[in-house]
Protein backbone atom coordinates (compact mmCIF):
# COMPACT_ATOMS: atom_id res chain seq x y z
CA UNK A 1 0.00 0.00 0.00
CA UNK A 2 1.81 3.15 -0.97
CA UNK A 3 2.46 5.19 1.99
CA UNK A 4 0.44 8.19 1.73
CA UNK A 5 -3.11 6.11 1.68
CA UNK A 6 -1.83 4.16 4.21
CA UNK A 7 -1.31 7.71 6.43
CA UNK A 8 -4.75 8.64 5.49
CA UNK A 9 -6.28 4.94 6.70
CA UNK A 10 -4.90 5.46 9.93
CA UNK A 11 -6.11 8.89 10.52
CA UNK A 12 -9.23 9.40 11.83
CA UNK A 13 -11.81 10.84 9.46
CA UNK A 14 -12.24 14.27 10.68
CA UNK A 15 -8.53 15.06 10.22
CA UNK A 16 -8.47 13.49 6.81
CA UNK A 17 -11.10 15.45 5.39
CA UNK A 18 -9.28 18.43 7.36
CA UNK A 19 -6.93 19.63 5.28
CA UNK A 20 -9.20 19.31 2.12
CA UNK A 21 -11.90 21.59 3.52
CA UNK A 22 -9.11 23.86 4.97
CA UNK A 23 -7.90 24.60 1.38
CA UNK A 24 -10.89 24.63 0.40
CA UNK A 25 -11.94 27.53 2.43
CA UNK A 26 -8.53 29.35 1.70
CA UNK A 27 -9.49 29.55 -2.03
CA UNK A 28 -13.23 30.91 -1.51
CA UNK A 29 -11.12 33.22 0.78
CA UNK A 30 -8.96 34.16 -1.76
CA UNK A 31 -11.36 34.61 -4.26
CA UNK A 32 -13.15 36.92 -2.29
CA UNK A 33 -10.73 38.51 -1.29
CA UNK A 34 -9.46 39.28 -5.85
CA UNK A 35 -13.25 40.28 -6.41
CA UNK A 36 -12.53 42.62 -3.98
CA UNK A 37 -10.19 43.79 -5.46
CA UNK A 38 -11.31 43.87 -9.00
CA UNK A 39 -12.00 46.78 -11.18
CA UNK A 40 -14.48 45.02 -13.10
CA UNK A 41 -16.50 45.04 -9.39
CA UNK A 42 -17.86 41.20 -9.58
CA UNK A 43 -19.44 40.85 -6.34
CA UNK A 44 -21.51 44.40 -7.12
CA UNK A 45 -22.64 42.91 -10.31
CA UNK A 46 -23.43 39.40 -8.14
CA UNK A 47 -25.31 41.69 -5.53
CA UNK A 48 -27.19 42.65 -8.03
CA UNK A 49 -28.18 40.00 -9.65
CA UNK A 50 -29.35 38.31 -6.73
CA UNK A 51 -31.71 40.76 -5.55
CA UNK A 52 -33.16 40.60 -9.35
CA UNK A 53 -33.84 37.13 -8.77
CA UNK A 54 -34.83 36.65 -5.59
CA UNK A 55 -38.29 35.62 -5.07
CA UNK A 56 -39.09 35.85 -1.61
CA UNK A 57 -38.17 37.44 1.60
CA UNK A 58 -35.77 34.66 2.34
CA UNK A 59 -32.42 33.58 0.51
Amino acid sequence: MPRRIHDQANQPAGQRHGKALAEAGAEAILQIRADLLSETEPLAAFWVRLQENQTSERI
